[in-house]
């Protein structure tokens, strides 16, 4: 399935930029959307979240010890979040770009089982097949930053 989507920047800081991404004619990204739905019953899983995002763009950066892969080459989720899952693609200690999410009761063993869940990591592997398939790389991602661009979830 081929979407478009809008890659934006979140935080432009000293030691990361974090971006986010848009589905085309949608008004809110992925993020917002995530923090949104969930900020009502999670709000302090939510605020630890934002306030990781800052300290890793002003202070850190992207630094091994806040992800946690989730058995893919690309696609990394957030530690010490509970059962909210929050998934984003990591390039190094320079950026990150962060895509959607949902919760993962202890019941479902692998994100495969959650259709939101497995949605979110396709769409965000989908991004990294476009900007290896484009020879895009971290510092070349001003190229496509509040562009449209198609990818194919698969």
């Amino acid at each position: 399935m081929k979407i478009r989507i809008i890659i934006e920047p979140l935080i432009d800081g000293k030691k990361a930029e974090v971006y986010t991404v848009r589905v085309f004619g949608n008004e809110d990204s992925e993020y917002k959307i995530f923090c949104n739905e969930f900020s009502t019953n999670y709000s302090e899983t939510i605020s630890k979240i934002n306030r990781l995002i800052i300290k890793m763009a002003e202070k850190h950066g992207n630094r091994d010890i806040y992800f946690e892969n989730e058995g893919t080459n690309c696609v990394y989720k957030f530690k010490d979040t509970g059962i909210l899952r929050l998934y984003c693609i990591r390039y190094g200690s320079l950026a990150i770009i962060v895509g959607g999410g949902d919760t993962k009761e202890p019941w479902i063993n692998t994100y495969q089982e959650k259709e939101s869940l497995d949605k979110a990591v396709r769409m965000l592997r989908a991004i990294d097949r476009y900007l290896d398939d484009n020879s895009i790389i971290v510092d070349d991602l001003h190229q496509i930053i509040n562009k449209e661009i198609e990818i194919d979830i698969k």
